[in-house]
Parts: C-alpha cells; sequence; structure tokens
C-alpha cells in the first residue's frame, strides 16, 4: 500500500461547537457481553467547561466543518473560515519545468497528498487534522498535506453515512456521489463509547456497518480508509461501569471494537489501516507506572492527556494522537519531530512522539487481521 509522507503543513477546517452524544433509551443496569443494554453518555462528551450537558447531537446541526484551504499558522484565531476549495498549491504557477533543465534544479511543488477526517468533538478538539499537517513542516522531501475535516459535536459513523447520501451536507461534498474531491485517506472517528459495546448491541452493529459503507465511498474517492482508534477514558465510564470500569478495560474492548470495523473493511475489499491512537495512550500510562508515577496523579503526563472531563483529549493528548498519525503513515519518519506547539513542555512532546510512534509501530508488525 502506498505510504504517506508527511510535509509542510496546511489547512484545516472548522471546529462544531457541541460535543455531546445521542441518547439511547436503554438502561445501564446489564453490561454483561451480548447484552443490549449498554447506554450511551449523553453529558460526557460535551464541549470542556460547557453547563449543556445535552449538547445537539442531531444529525444536520450546523456545528459541522468545513475549511480545506486557509492557511493556519500555530496561534491563529481564525477557526470559523468556509472555504472548502481544495487547492493545495504553494502559489507556484510553474508547475511544468522544461526537460531540457537539470532535474536537480527542479522547484515544482511536490504532489500533495489530501487528507479527509470525518468524527466528531475527538476529532475538532485541539484540531487534529492542523496538528497532523504542523508535523509535516519538520519532515523534508515529503509532498504538501492538506487536511480537511467534517466533525459535529458527539456524531456517529450511521450519521456521517447518512449525511454522505444526503445532497447538500458537507460530507455529501466531499464523499458524495459525482465529481467530487479525490483523497489520499479518509478519517473514520466514531463515538467514544460505541465501538467497545457488546458485537451484539445495535449500536456497534450499526456502526461496523456504516464503516463500511463510510469506506466504500472513500474508495471510490481514491482514498485509503484510516479508522482512528480513540482512547478509554481516565477512569473508564460512569455511565457503564460493569462494561467500563477503567481505563484499561475501557481501552482494549474499543481496540477491539475497531479492529472489527477494519476486519469488515478489509472483508469487503476496501483497503484501510488503523491509526491506534489508544494504544499510545496505553503507553504513556505504562511509562508513568514504569517509572513510579501515579497515572492518576494530576501532575503525571497520562493524566494531563486528558481534558478535566477525564473523556476529551488535552493539547497533550490530541499531540500524541497526532504523532500516532504521521508514524503510521510515513515510512521511514521517527522522532525527534521538530513541530511542537509552543504551549507544550518539550521533555511532554519527546514522550508524546516516542509513545506515537511506538505504537503506530507495534499496530504495523501484528498479522493483518
Amino acid at each position: 500500500m502506498k505510504r504517506l509522507l508527511l510535509t509542510p503543513l496546511f489547512a484545516l477546517a472548522v471546529a462544531g461547537s457541541g460535543c455531546g452524544v445521542s441518547s439511547s433509551p436503554r438502561s445501564a443496569a446489564d453490561t454483561t457481553e451480548g447484552s443490549a443494554d449498554t447506554t450511551i453518555d449523553t453529558s460526557a462528551d460535551t464541549i470542556e467547561g460547557s453547563a449543556d450537558a445535552t449538547a445537539d447531537t442531531t444529525e444536520g446541526s450546523a456545528d459541522v466543518t468545513v475549511d480545506t484551504s486557509a492557511d493556519m499558522t500555530e496561534g491563529s484565531a481564525d477557526t470559523a473560515g468556509q472555504d472548502t476549495s481544495t487547492d493545495t498549491s504553494d502559489g507556484s504557477a510553474d508547475a511544468d519545468t522544461d526537460s531540457s533543465e537539470d532535474t536537480t534544479a527542479d522547484t515544482s511543488p511536490p504532489i500533495p497528498q489530501e487528507l479527509l477526517f470525518v468524527g466528531n468533538s475527538y476529532t475538532y478538539y485541539n484540531d487534529l487534522d492542523q496538528l497532523v499537517a504542523s508535523f509535516a513542516t519538520g519532515l523534508p522531501g515529503a509532498p504538501i498535506v492538506t487536511a480537511s475535516r467534517v466533525a459535529s459535536g458527539g456524531y456517529r459513523l450511521p450519521q456521517h453515512a447518512s449525511d454522505a447520501a444526503t445532497e447538500g451536507t458537507p460530507l455529501a461534498a466531499f464523499l458524495g456521489t459525482g465529481p467530487y474531491p479525490s483523497w489520499t485517506f479518509v478519517v473514520l472517528q466514531d463515538q467514544s463509547q460505541i465501538p467497545g459495546f457488546p458485537e451484539s448491541q445495535p449500536e456497534r452493529i450499526d456502526s461496523v456497518a456504516a464503516s463500511v459503507e463510510l469506506a466504500r465511498r472513500a474508495t471510490e474517492h481514491g482514498a485509503t480508509t484510516l479508522l482512528f482508534q480513540t482512547w478509554g477514558r481516565r477512569n473508564g465510564d460512569s455511565t457503564n461501569p460493569d462494561r467500563f470500569p477503567d481505563f484499561l478495560t475501557m481501552n482494549n474492548l474499543l481496540a477491539e471494537g475497531y479492529a472489527q470495523m477494519e476486519q469488515a473493511i478489509r472483508a469487503a475489499g476496501y483497503p484501510v489501516r488503523r491509526v491506534p491512537v489508544g494504544a499510545a495512550f496505553a503507553a504513556i500510562r505504562e511509562d508513568d507506572l514504569a517509572a513510579g508515577r501515579d497515572p492518576l496523579d494530576s501532575s503525571s503526563l497520562f493524566f494531563r492527556l486528558y481534558a478535566a472531563d477525564g473523556s476529551h483529549p488535552s493539547l497533550e493528548g490530541s499531540y500524541l494522537a497526532a504523532a500516532t498519525f504521521v508514524c503510521t503513515l510515513g515510512d521511514s519518519v521517527a522522532p525527534p519531530f521538530a513541530f511542537s506547539p509552543s504551549a507544550l513542555d518539550a521533555a511532554d512532546a519527546a514522550r508524546l512522539q516516542l509513545a506515537g510512534c511506538a505504537a503506530a509501530r507495534s499496530l504495523a508488525t501484528e498479522p493483518t487481521p
């Protein structure tokens, strides 16, 4: 499979506000395997600091994407552009060099690599798509990377699949049927609990089916599907304590769920890879334990991977995710990376880079499911 070598920065999309998850009528009493009674939390996935515990997650919410072309320098306050162009040129009009020229002097822009992120608040927190692109600036000689996203609070993959089939939605403009953009990779991120639910639960069944449908659309647009394997919550899931009593249990169940999606997509004949961000979170936790630190102490790096709600990523958590993406996609990239946000401690950044790449390499050496 063609691998992506990341380099110069580009583009971000607009963050939707509100990060709730859709409600479920089920009770949390029975969460054993095979039960249909695991519940979807309607409050833990809201925007940090918001008093609205039932943020709007209805399909068609205005809190969706989309700026695919704005050059977002670090610290820019303009995250609300609506430019949906996918122009990836660096401004040079001279893309056709004279064949008689010395090719070592060719300054034509490299062929762009285009990423589309499809998810919810775990994707738009800290502008993950931009972080992935920003990592690229420290990797010389690689293609320009553009990163776009369609992300709305609490969205599930079945909702995205429905949007992709509905003319006039942002996702239909990117993954619909017709003369729409081509992508190198399409990233899919599900709601934060569903992939860890029992295999027999309807929400999980629907998510697997939706992942295959979205992968079909991604393939039709020339892309490989990337499954953004998210992480367990810092203290487990209080709405499903029997199913998700702690980080490790929840993290492992989420990994199993994303592995099932990967298998289903591959069985349908579509190219797919997983980006094991949850495994990178676990690696940081193990590092803290090995150093004699309590991972749940507020000073530990594992604790600081999370926003105040213990669910969403802090800047450290999103930076770790970006490092995992870079090392999943790159053939030979390895730390140290040049890019690190100014708000991030340098020692923390170094640990996060190593953990993200270790997780990516570990998954790459596993047998194909």
